[in-house]
């Protein structure tokens, strides 16, 4: 949601220092919660907002699913490494509960090589 809110305020175009302004209005549940473990100030503060928010949810299936897709691998790296972490991503991802997911897990961790 955070994704659609940053493109929406990007295309609107809205003047970054009010997008939190435009956001905490919006938010409900855990997000406003997370919201109101900070001061007022830091509140108004869309990357401390934001940061705030995506730390109280804790890891989502659509952030390991953006971190496996946007995974850069350094050249010295070892394979086993990446694949590990990669295969820690798609787990997140995918939640592996059931064998056709573990099935695409390898699937996705060879396509990802």
């Amino acid at each position: 949601h955070l994704d659609v809110f940053e493109a929406m305020a990007i295309l609107g175009p809205w003047p970054q220092a009010q997008w939190a302004s435009y956001l905490l209005p919006q938010l409900t549940g855990e997000t406003q919660a997370a919201a109101r473990t900070l001061s007022p100030a830091a509140m108004m503060d869309f990357p401390t907002l934001k940061a705030a928010i995506l730390n109280g949810m804790g890891p989502t299936p659509e952030g390991y699913r953006k971190k496996f897709q946007e995974e850069v691998f350094a050249n010295n790296e070892h394979p086993r490494v990446i694949a590990h972490r990669l295969w820690d991503y798609a787990v997140g991802w995918l939640n592996q509960d059931a064998t056709t997911k573990e099935r695409m897990l390898e699937v996705i961790v060879v396509d990802r090589f």
